[in-house]
């Protein structure tokens, strides 16, 4: 049996009995208050915000305990708790119009407790609109919230009818405000070097740290500080926290992983500030080097092992049971020469190369000699 409504619109019991709704409104009022203490700009207003956040937890409050006073036998004689109302209406029709009128002065006293609740979390919102007005037209620096609270307050419903049915129908539980952190060369900026300058094995379509091992030493050498800086921007910060601290901190950890990474910082002299070193482009070329840095040599290695390791693919494939005939034919057909090419190059061409290199070095040395001394002559 269904319980008749007092009221002429099922608004009305709503109204007086859907205590959820204000713990939501009010829950939503909070989240929006919490950002502005974050704010150093607000800093002289937080004993305000203070006073004024703990009128809207005092109003949620109010609301959940007066959903439990309703239900306490002690505070409506013969009410009863919930469960055993339900009971009672599926009794006689006596009972049910005894029902129906503990139930009318139950919703008598929520609507009346609901209303100082309302008048509370109201007067609490429009002392935060002025509050903010009056400090913005003195100051004029801070963030606000897009709406005022006075506006959040009265249009919550339309909000609610969104996400409510959003979280109920869809299980979404939470709905907590997620802040996106990009972690990325772009994003870090302690250690001024152009984004562009750190990576190595961006080239090559992505492929080029498998050239070289040095490249990717600089590539998890860049990935662990940038990291590092833009976790302790995220997670030490606030109007307590000035940037010279923020970068202290940045600077403790960064220090940490340098010297962890050691092998990466090549030719960085022993006390040496890793910052420095980094910020030289003269002296750390780790990410300025591309495939044309490798030389001949380590070209002819590494296209000697592709050589091979393709001769050996068709090795496999020849000896394959389910490979077509054809199929097999000619991996056996290629594996031998491409084995042969492979061997070449990384037995051959790749001493020639080093053997070339060590010969030239010396007559670099002396051209480079001569034309400074040229350039000095010139000068002079």
């Amino acid at each position: 049996m269904e319980l008749e409504l007092r009221a002429s619109e099922p608004s009305a019991f709503l109204k007086a009995f859907d205590i959820p709704y204000r713990v939501r409104k009010y829950t939503r009022l909070l989240e929006v208050l919490a950002p502005l203490y974050r704010q150093p700009a607000l800093r002289p207003l937080w004993g305000e915000l203070d006073d004024l956040e703990l009128r809207l937890w005092a109003a949620l409050d109010r609301a959940r305990h007066a959903e439990r006073q309703a239900w306490n036998p002690g505070t409506i004689q013969g009410l009863g708790a919930f469960p055993e109302l339900v009971k009672r209406l599926q009794s006689p029709s006596a009972e049910r119009d005894a029902v129906q009128e503990l139930v009318s002065k139950a919703q008598d006293f929520l609507s009346q407790e609901l209303d100082t609740v309302r008048s509370c979390g109201l007067e609490a919102c429009q002392r935060l609109d002025t509050l903010l007005t009056d400090f913005n037209a003195r100051d004029g620096q801070a963030e606000y919230p897009a709406d005022t609270f006075v506006q959040m307050f009265q249009r919550f419903e339309l909000r609610d009818l969104f996400f409510y049915l959003a979280a109920e129908l869809g299980s979404l539980g939470k709905h907590d405000s997620v802040e996106l952190v990009r972690i990325s060369p772009d994003g870090a900026r302690f250690i001024r070097r152009a984004p562009e300058e750190k990576l190595a094995g961006d080239s090559l379509l992505h492929f080029g740290g498998s050239l070289k091992r040095e490249w990717r030493q600089n590539d998890i050498l860049w990935g662990r500080l940038d990291a590092a800086e833009l976790l302790v921007r995220t997670l030490a910060r606030g109007p307590d926290l000035a940037t010279a601290e923020q970068e202290r901190l940045i600077r403790s950890v960064q220090q940490e992983i340098a010297t962890e990474e050691h092998d990466a910082l090549g030719g960085m002299r022993a006390g040496e500030d890793y910052r420095t070193f980094l910020e030289d482009a003269q002296r750390y070329r780790g990410g300025a080097e591309g495939p044309s840095a490798l030389g001949f040599g380590r070209w002819a290695s590494l296209s000697g092992r592709a050589l091979q390791v393709a001769a050996h693919m068709m090795t496999t494939v020849q000896r394959h049971p389910t490979a077509h005939a054809g199929v097999r034919w000619m991996a056996g057909r290629a594996s031998a020469p491409l084995w042969w090419l492979g061997a070449i190059a990384r037995w051959v061409l790749t001493p020639a190369a080093v053997v070339l290199s060590t010969t030239l070095r010396p007559l670099n040395s002396v051209r480079t000699a001569l034309a400074a001394l040229r350039g000095r002559q010139g000068r002079g």
